[in-house]
């Protein structure tokens, strides 16, 4: 009977729509179908009947169609939805990539460094159950679905809607009609493998595609007689299209859905087939304006139908079209919920949050809020609801902090190379909360030529988050040139290592300072035995041992919106140390004596400063104007007399390591363009650079620079004679000598890394610099 029913109700409308009358106004429904990518063409037919002022009496979507219908029916406009689309990064906001400007400032040294990266739950390895959890995309519905943060039945929105999800669990389908509209439409977007489900309650909902791709049938149960549908998918793959695996899985996944499009299809009354228009892919997002482009095509074939049926129903009064609700400035939180949280998280959690209940916040403050709580990277993904009633302009609301917690562990890797320190495998283990809760410890190793380790410890003391304790140890065997002349003389072994122990305070998710302690061993020999080498050869020792104590505090800044090639933002580093407990070792080899040379001396103590910093200024969307520095003076306390003149108090194993490209884990490397790498070594320094940054694509990268150096031995002479812009070969001890050297950097980011190459030159060498590298950088 029902079906008869329907069956008269689609005759009865077909004639209507050729010019018959109405007895009465039909309830007209608006279905979108799933599509992926190609879901955006839906945005046309908005914008179409929008202008012909056919307002739909239901909204029923999956999928991408949830997602535009759902704004559809908060209020959106067609207009301003393709507006939405148009200006959305689509790299970013269907990847899991979290821009490094949202991570904590603890976090920022190990961010955005490895290729691969496998969570651990214990020792076993997990999967994820989709390549995307979807955080950037969480965010946006969220925002977008704040003006009806107070609309709970989805039949109370400007336009009432539904859309469908597919329970993994059950194996039914779930059709939403109220709750939280964003995690509606984000379930119903959860396409199987690509995007991780979304666990609701005792549900795991993945993409209402695998069920009802074309949902006719839940809008005329909403009380729908007559349907436009519009229609993306395009069912099956036939033979000449299944050429791949992803579309073998979608096909596979959507069987029965596409084994019912056709009978979903025959219940419309105007059907919108966008199929024969579109020559993209579900996954094609960047070709967004193309797929509107081929949205409009589509719907200008039925354009005829569309407008008899805005004729026809002229002779009823007027459907008013709902706005979308004006947004409140402020929320006053009464109540905060978490949900996914365990207690081994919730104190770090809330602390980084930093709101509380009795607050009363912008929208602003609570994307900041949860950016921080992001980036805490203790959890795969973090959204937010809003629900309850209006109190003045503060708005007395319940907010529901939604979590999925990461695996406790993780393993990571990389691969490197450039031409200073050869090839490396970068093998790291990661933990949380492992040795007390608000904790990270982690180990890493460079097995390479000139292998590389770093432990790491860290762990927060109070329940804001602020106060935090680090402990760790760092050590290298690297083969370093010397150099005489820009000649490069025989390889030196030196073997590096260092221990510390630091308390800090962060002052936001930028920044933060700290005390601490370290202590330091350096070691160097010959790769080739003094006797060997040719007579009066420069530098013949045979042994060099320096190991110090020392207490420094120090100050980090990062507001940098990439680890590699930012295109704005800054970064400060400054460290003052003074070095209490210095022994010094050299043997140096004589060719007419029967005994080497030996000279063991306790270092005076001596104060050491260094500061760098760089800063991005956008000139445009592709240029950027780039100014760095890096400064460094070492000061001797005290004056004695010494078997050794060393007017700067310290031993040239602590000196700053000027030249290169690569800004190494030890902290005495200064690059500078026209010098290869450790080509100079100085206890006071001064570099300032300056270039551009023209990027013609998003991953490739063009970097002219020039730089100027100032370098000197004694802290007083040095400043003197900052200014007097002699030559490194002409210098000695008593003044400064200066350098000037240029260069350009062409990179391209890639799935490995950055791959770079770099030529410089210095009119004080005289020498062509190449600097190559691929990867990412221990």
């Amino acid at each position: 009977m029902r079906s008869l029913l329907v069956l008269l109700v689609f005759l009865l409308i077909s004639g209507v729509v050729s010019g018959q009358d109405f007895p009465r106004r039909p309830k007209i429904g608006l279905v979108l179908s799933g599509g992926g990518a190609k879901g955006i063409a839906h945005i046309e037919v908005l914008r179409t009947l929008d202008s012909l002022g056919i307002v739909p009496d239901y909204i029923a979507g999956t999928s991408m169609g949830a997602i535009v219908g759902g704004l559809y029916a908060a209020g959106y406009r067609g207009d301003t939805l393709r507006k939405i689309v148009e200006k959305i990064d689509w790299t970013e906001l269907l990847t899991n990539k979290v821009p490094f400007r949202e991570i904590n400032i603890e976090e920022k040294d190990e961010f955005g460094r490895y290729i691969a990266e496998i969570q651990l739950d214990g020792f076993k390895p997990r999967l994820p159950l989709g390549l995307v959890d979807g955080q950037k995309l969480d965010e946006l519905l969220a925002g977008l679905t704040l003006p009806v943060w107070n609309v709970s039945r989805f039949d109370s929105l400007a336009i009432p809607f539904t859309c469908v999800a597919f329970d993994i669990y059950r194996g039914e389908a779930v059709m939403f009609h109220s709750g939280s509209l964003m995690r509606a439409m984000r379930s119903s977007m959860a396409i199987p493998s690509f995007f991780t489900p979304v666990a609701m309650d005792s549900l795991l909902l993945v993409d209402g595609g695998v069920y009802s791709n074309f949902p006719v049938s839940y809008c005329r149960e909403m009380g729908a007689e007559f349907i436009i549908g519009s229609d993306v998918g395009g069912g099956w793959y036939g033979k000449d299209k299944l050429n791949s695996l992803p579309k073998l899985l979608a096909q596979a996944a959507m069987l029965s859905s596409n084994r019912d499009q056709r009978r979903q299809r025959r219940l419309t009354n105007i059907y919108i087939d966008h199929v024969h228009y579109l020559k993209y892919e579900s996954a094609d997002f960047g070709y967004a304006r193309e797929i509107l482009a081929a949205g409009r095509r589509a719907t200008n074939a039925v354009l005829p139908q569309l407008q008899a049926l805005a004729q026809a129903l002229r002779q009823f009064p007027a459907v008013p079209r709902k706005s979308l609700p004006n947004g409140v400035s402020r929320y006053r939180l009464q109540t905060i919920r978490t949900e996914g949280m365990s207690n081994r998280t919730l104190g770090t959690a809330m602390g980084k949050f930093g709101i509380h209940e009795g607050d009363t916040v912008t929208i602003r403050q609570l994307n900041e809020a949860m950016h921080r709580l992001f980036g805490t990277r203790l959890f795969s993904k973090v959204n937010y609801s809003i629900e309850g009633t209006t109190a003045g302009d503060a708005q007395a609301t319940e907010l529901t902090l939604s979590a999925r917690e990461a695996y406790q562990g993780a393993a990571k890797m990389a691969l490197h190379y450039d031409s200073e320190a050869g090839t490396g495998i970068i093998a790291n283990l990661t933990y949380r909360n492992l040795l007390g809760r608000g904790s990270r410890l982690l180990a890493s190793v460079d097995i390479a030529e000139r292998p590389r380790f770093r432990v790491h410890y860290y762990r927060f003391l109070d329940t804001k988050a602020r106060w935090w304790i680090a402990a760790g140890g760092y050590g290298e065997r690297d083969i370093r040139n010397s150099f005489y002349q820009g000649r490069a003389l025989p390889d030196v072994i030196s073997y590096y290592g260092m221990g510390f122990a630091r308390l800090s305070y962060s002052f936001d998710t930028r920044s933060y300072a700290g005390f601490g302690i370290r202590k330091e061993y350096s070691w160097y020999k010959p790769r080739i035995s003094p006797a060997d080498l040719p007579p009066n050869t420069p530098l013949a020792f045979d042994k060099y041992e320096l190991n110090n104590t020392s207490v420094f505090a120090q100050y980090q800044f990062n507001s940098l919106n990439k680890v590699y090639y930012p295109n704005q933002g800054a970064q400060l580093s400054a460290e003052a140390r003074l070095t209490v407990d210095n022994n010094l070792l050299i043997r140096l080899y004589q060719p007419d004596s029967a005994h080497k040379w030996q000279v063991e001396e306790r270092i005076n103590p001596y104060l050491r400063w260094q500061v760098s910093g760089q800063k991005f200024w956008p000139l445009s969307e592709k240029v950027s104007w780039i100014g760095r520095f890096s400064s460094g003076m070492t000061f001797s306390l005290l004056r004695k007399a010494s078997n050794l003149d060393m007017a700067d108090g310290s031993g040239v194993g602590d000196y700053f390591n000027i030249g290169g490209q690569a800004d190494r884990p030890r902290g005495l490397s200064v690059p500078f363009f026209g010098l290869r790498e450790n080509e100079l070594s100085t206890p006071q320094v001064l570099v300032l650079a300056t270039g551009i940054q023209w990027s013609p694509r998003k991953n490739l990268h063009i970097l002219p620079m020039v730089n100027v150096l100032a370098g000197g031995y004694d802290a007083g002479q040095f400043l003197r004679h900052l200014g007097s812009w002699d030559k490194i070969s002409e210098s000695g001890q008593e003044r400064a000598f200066n350098a000037f050297g240029y260069g350009v950097t062409a990179a391209f980011t890639s799935l490995l890394g950055p791959i770079s190459l770099t030529v410089s030159r210095t009119e004080q060498v005289d020498k062509l610099r190449l600097f190559f590298n691929v990867g990412f950088q221990f």
